[in-house]
């Protein structure tokens, strides 16, 4: 090999390797998850990782073809064996799920929702599509911190305050701070909100969120203040939250501007606890009018509420940010953890 053609390699290396450590840098999810779990993140070793994942699919295929088999004996015993591959199954499920078999979509529906009962995402559905888009990145060598379709913040680098921004995220409020893998946004003592936000432009490059997409988030808070102090998660100028520690949660949909209620106080099933993280998933979908549909769903374990609305446009706004939220005079601090967005809504 010439000398300036091995010079033009190595460079190409020390460029790919900037790439990583800036990316580090500045929080990419995939890194931080990788090294968590003690996993390298050169590429042999991840192209080694991605051929054991793919391993626990052996018979997938034929399994979704039994699915629509005339026996049901057959159809049930090929649910159990998808079922048990586990939710390393989720993304090749979601990709048979427009199957021209009424009963193979049915079952595979009820799959998806067997593993989505405490949410969509989990540390070994995120190790998997992290591995599988760092590969694609080097393939490309395209930029690691470049949009994604899947943007994930665990809160695992600590800040002792939120005041200025936070990552990829901006504070609206009195004072927060990242302590222990969970965001604090603290009680000041005073009616007012604290928010954390999301802005499309930070990490789409788009003035707004696809018009499809979902939200999961864990979010719980300390003690104090029931039935006065909130928490939830908006989305452009809607924002969903309840009451936890207060009797039946008191769930609603209010504006943020004016704090006129779009749904009003519901009950939701369950009393919502305190100092305990329960899991809050939106699924958001624009209309051809420009309304946008809201599927909302919190879970604390054993119980589940959902609610289904559609919001006007004019109540809704741009669909530009995402924040997670903390009102109320009294009580103790919001807390929030393992904020994904899925701009694909797989």
């Amino acid at each position: 090999m010439c000398l300036s053609r091995m010079l033009g390699s190595i460079s190409c290396v020390i460029s790919l390797n900037l790439m990583f450590v800036h990316a580090e840098e500045l929080g990419d999810w995939r890194l931080e998850l990788l090294k968590e779990q003690g996993f390298s993140t050169d590429t042999e070793a991840l192209e080694k990782l991605q051929k054991e994942q793919a391993h626990s699919l052996e018979g997938f295929e034929q399994a979704i073809t039994q699915l629509g088999s005339e026996k049901f004996k057959e159809r049930e015993d090929a649910q159990k064996k998808i079922e048990l591959m586990g939710k390393n199954a989720l993304p090749a499920i979601r990709d048979k799920q427009n199957s021209d078999d009424p009963e193979v979509r049915f079952r595979l529906k009820q799959i998806v929702q067997v593993y989505e009962a405490e949410g969509r995402w989990k540390k070994d559905d995120l190790l998997k599509q992290a591995i599988a888009s760092l590969l694609l990145e080097r393939q490309q060598k395209e930029l690691v911190d470049a949009p994604q379709d899947l943007f994930v913040e665990f809160f695992n680098k600590a800040a002792p305050s939120l005041k200025n921004e936070y990552r990829h995220f901006r504070y609206e409020g009195m004072d927060g701070s990242v302590v222990d893998g969970v965001a604090h946004l603290k009680n000041v003592g005073v009616e007012s909100d604290q928010r954390l936000l999301l802005d499309s432009k930070k990490i789409t490059g788009k003035a707004e969120f696809p018009d499809t997409f979902r939200i999961e988030v864990k979010l719980g808070a300390q003690p104090g203040g029931e039935g006065i102090s909130h928490i939830g998660l908006s989305i452009g100028n809607v924002r969903s939250l309840f009451h936890p520690g207060y009797r039946t949660g008191a769930f609603r949909l209010e504006r943020i501007d004016n704090k006129i209620q779009i749904k009003q106080n519901a009950d939701m099933g369950f009393d919502p606890p305190t100092n305990k993280l329960l899991l809050m998933s939106i699924d958001v979908k624009r209309q051809p009018n420009g309304d946008v549909a809201l599927d909302v769903t919190v879970n604390d374990g054993k119980k589940r509420f959902n609610t289904h609305q559609l919001i006007k446009a004019a109540d809704i706004g741009k669909l530009d940010t995402i924040s997670l939220d903390r009102s109320g005079n009294s009580g103790g601090d919001a807390l929030f953890d393992d904020l994904i967005v899925d701009m694909k809504n797989r």
